[in-house]
């Protein structure tokens, strides 16, 4: 099993939901990079390309910290089974 966690993008005020073509918002309208998308960056810090636009909370107060350890902010996480094997 592989642990994916949601991207903090879903949880933006930037976060373009309306768009079905492209995963992208305000800070990176052609597109949000990949490194965001999987967690493996911080948004709530600058980033190269951001337009100077950072991660702005959807609901402030509801989720915890989004800056630490993502497992512990409340955002979700959930299994997926590996490609190509059982899980």
């Amino acid at each position: 099993m592989t642990t994916v966690i949601a991207p903090i993008c879903l949880e933006c005020t930037r976060y373009h939901r309306d768009d079905r073509t492209q995963f992208c918002c305000d800070a990176y309208p052609d597109g949000i990079p990949t490194a965001i998308v999987e967690s493996r960056a911080d948004h709530t810090k600058p980033l190269p390309g951001d337009h100077d636009l950072q991660f702005e909370p959807l609901y402030p107060g509801k989720v915890g910290d989004y800056t630490g350890n993502p497992l512990l902010t409340g955002r979700e996480v959930w299994e997926k089974p590996d490609e190509g094997g059982e899980g």
